[in-house]
């Protein structure tokens, strides 16, 4: 009795479910957001981005003037279905209460580098619809994991500290024709964890649309996130070092700006003399 009290004890505990994130969570990942009149929420149908739309929803719920809210989806016409899925997901968007739109991407598929050529696809016609909107932020779900992806992929490729530092939580798009920053894109899951988003999008009652392209080993993306897994990589430390890269590229690019700063400084007092 005592051995298989002892046997019983040394088991580990099984592991927590991941949670669904909370409302409180969700205010504070949204507040760079609270004071604009119209965001736009890119959303593919996948865990990460229904996660986004579910989050968005319980925000609004809650605010007394919430944004005017528009969900844009990407139709990239690269497979059998992609249509019925972007208009899918526009139904789902309008079910919760918010507008939406699809966007279709024109013109031949791309031949070579089809991950690249799909990504520089979709953000031209997101940033485009943004500025038909008026929208001043525009919002995306990546998220923890993308970070530690984004960091193998680029070691992969040799990158140094700019390459290896973490994406943004906002970057300012400058218009092309003011080249003043009328739009930022926002990402505000960069700390949460791939599991959780999963977690609330099924909170949500939501089921994601799966895209095979996410299981295709003919990109390498994918097999880095094979890698991550199958390998128990751990992806939180993994994306503190990206943020830690990060830091070290703010700090190097301040210091440039500074000296630069305090150079021109000089020419000015250089040619008034």
């Amino acid at each position: 009795m005592g051995s298989a009290s002892a046997s019983s004890t040394s088991r580990p505990a099984p592991a927590a479910e991941p949670a669904p994130l909370r409302d409180s969570e969700i205010a504070g990942l949204l507040a760079p957001v609270a004071r604009a009149r119209c965001i736009a929420l890119a959303v593919s149908g996948g865990a990460d981005s229904l996660a986004l739309l579910a989050a968005v929803r319980r925000w609004a719920a809650r605010r007394r003037a919430p944004p005017r809210i528009v969900v844009l989806t990407v139709d990239h016409r690269l497979r059998r279905g992609s249509g019925r899925e972007a208009r899918a997901v526009a139904a789902l968007a309008a079910g919760a209460g918010f507008e939406a739109q699809v966007l279709t991407r024109r013109g031949p598929a791309p031949l070579a580098d089809v991950e690249a050529a799909a990504r520089t696809a979709r953000y031209r016609l997101l940033v485009d619809a943004c500025r038909a909107l008026g929208a001043s932020h525009l919002l995306v779900a990546h998220h923890r994991d993308d970070v530690a992806e984004t960091f193998l992929l680029r070691a992969r490729r040799g990158s140094a500290t700019f390459g290896l530092a973490a994406m943004r939580a906002a970057i300012p798009l400058p218009d092309p024709a003011t080249g003043r920053p009328s739009l930022k894109l926002v990402r505000p899951f960069l700390a949460v964890p791939r599991a959780r988003l999963a977690a609330t999008a099924a909170a949500a009652g939501w089921t994601p649309a799966a895209d095979p392209m996410n299981d295709d080993p003919r990109f390498v993306r994918t097999r880095v996130r094979r890698l991550v897994r199958d390998q128990g990589l751990d992806a939180a430390a993994i994306a503190a070092l990206a943020f830690r890269f990060a830091a070290v590229a703010d700090a190097l690019d301040a210091e440039a700006t500074a000296v630069l700063a305090a150079s021109a400084d000089v020419s000015s007092v250089a040619v008034s003399m």
